[in-house]
């Protein structure tokens, strides 16, 4: 799913008109949404790096295999 770097609510809840993720966006979504687009302006970088940071500081599992060579 693409974002829009507009910064606006319409621009994301139209991204997603008919699509799954289309009929399940809230109010608390949107603010979500508005929340990354806004920090990843800040930081200069995508709003999936600023999700990708939130989750990793959530968790404190490693991942299994990651320094296999398979």
């Amino acid at each position: 799913m693409q974002w829009s770097r507009v910064g606006t609510e319409m621009a994301h809840l139209n991204s997603v008109k008919g699509t799954t993720w289309g009929n399940n966006v809230t109010s608390a979504d949107v603010t979500i949404i508005n929340r990354v687009e806004e920090l990843s302006k800040k930081k200069n970088c995508k709003m999936s790096q600023i999700a990708l940071a939130w989750v990793a500081s959530k968790v404190s599992s490693p991942i299994v295999g990651i320094s296999s060579q398979k």
